[in-house]
């Protein structure tokens, strides 16, 4: 598959659920209102969810039925588990905090398991694996807060600069399928900024930040343990999903909060992605995996 074939695959597919599913419904990433029924709630965490499978099945096709799945095959199930969550949290129209305590666990312990087999100690498995679960909670926790005070686009775009700095990152670091399979959510979470544009006095919070969580935490992770990321651009990135928490400082505006929502993450995926193309192999075998 040449690189703009591989490119549409990664796209097109994303882009006509986003479409089909976003269009009815005006509801990019699940607006507090409780005026519109479960089925319009549910489009936003639908549309992700289904998003990230359809690029998936187009760029790499369907994972094997097994545990053990490398990393790439690994973010099917996941982005299966998001929708399920973000569809139940959706039309229950609350956040579930347990069943969201216990997909930030999963997510590095089913991911990180060939790490914990060639690398880790049992007592480093422990403590890396907290960790990281950790970190995916506070930033669901930060995100649904924010989004929660930010109306229009300011929430959606900042997802879709995350995700878009992740992948180009790990694309430098020298793994072009996992950054594109990576990059396929970002196409939802563009349109929803489009549609959010349309309708700014919604307010965005609800089903689909899991699965945008959960997606952008496996391209940290899969840059740093699968690729070649360095802990530098990781930790950038990390800080990225963290930063739009400042838009939750007292006696701030609407615009200031919108400004800093966006240019933290912009920032900081940038650098990332700057770091890792100044560092970029010279291998001409560079992005294989």
């Amino acid at each position: 598959m040449d690189p703009v074939e591989m490119a549409l695959s990664g796209v097109l597919p994303p882009l006509v659920v986003a479409l089909l599913l976003l269009g009815p419904a005006w509801r990019p990433l699940g607006a507090k209102d409780r005026t519109l029924g479960p089925v319009a709630r549910a489009a936003g965490p639908a549309a992700v969810g289904l998003g990230a499978l359809a690029g998936h099945l187009s760029l790499v096709g369907a994972p094997p039925l097994a545990w053990d799945l490398e990393f790439k095959h690994g973010l099917f199930p996941l982005a299966l588990l998001t929708l399920l969550l973000g569809v139940f949290e959706a039309v229950r129209d609350r956040v579930a905090p347990l069943l969201r305590a216990g997909l930030c666990l999963f997510v590095p312990f089913y991911q990180l398991d060939f790490v914990r087999a060639h690398r880790w100690s049992a007592t480093e498995s422990v403590l890396w694996t907290l960790g990281w679960a950790l970190l995916l909670g506070l930033v669901l926790w930060i995100a649904e807060r924010v989004a929660a005070r930010c109306k229009g686009p300011a929430v959606p775009l900042s997802w879709t600069l995350l995700g878009t700095g992740c992948s180009l990152a790990v694309l430098f670091s020298g793994s072009a399928s996992l950054a594109q399979l990576l990059g396929t959510w970002t196409t939802v979470t563009g349109v929803m900024t489009a549609f959010a544009w349309l309708r700014p006095a919604r307010t965005l919070a609800g089903g689909a930040l899991p699965a945008v969580g959960v997606l952008y935490a496996c391209g940290v992770l899969g840059g740093l343990y699968a690729s070649e990321l360095a802990p530098t651009s990781a930790a950038l990135l990390t800080g990225a999903a963290l930063a739009p928490g400042l838009a939750l400082l007292p006696r701030l505006g609407p615009r200031a909060r919108g400004i800093l929502v966006v240019a933290g993450p912009l920032l900081l995926a940038a650098a990332a992605a700057l770091l890792e193309f100044l560092a970029r192999p010279e291998d001409p075998y560079a992005g294989y995996y």
